[in-house]
C-alpha cells in the first residue's frame, strides 16, 4: 500500500514537469509569434503565461519550481506583471517617433 506522501510526491513531479514543459512551449510560441504575426502577439502570450503561472502558484500547495517563499507574494507579483504586460501589450507595436 502507497502513502499519501508518495502520491503527493508523484502529483507534485507531474505538475512540475506539466509547468516545465508549458513554459518552455509558451516561450518558444512567443517567438515564433513575434516573427510571424508581431510584437503584440508575442506580449500578450507573454503575459497570459505569466498571469496563468500566477493562478497556479496561488492554487497548488508546496513549493514549485518557479516559486519563491511566499506564496501570496508569489501569485502577487506573477498576476501584476502579467497584468502589466497584457495592459502595455499594444504598445508593442506603435513606433516611439
Amino acid at each position: 500500500m502507497r502513502s499519501p506522501g508518495y502520491r503527493n510526491t508523484r502529483l507534485s513531479l507531474i505538475f512540475g514537469l506539466t509547468t516545465a514543459v508549458m513554459a518552455v512551449l509558451g516561450t518558444a510560441g512567443a517567438v515564433l509569434l513575434v516573427f510571424l504575426v508581431g510584437a503584440w502577439a508575442g506580449a500578450v502570450t507573454i503575459g497570459s503565461l505569466c498571469c496563468l503561472f500566477g493562478v497556479l502558484r496561488a492554487a497548488w500547495p508546496g513549493r514549485p519550481w518557479f516559486a519563491g517563499r511566499s506564496r501570496a507574494s508569489d501569485a502577487a507579483v506573477y498576476l501584476v506583471v502579467g497584468i502589466a504586460v497584457l495592459v502595455f501589450a499594444p504598445l508593442a507595436n506603435t513606433p516611439l517617433t
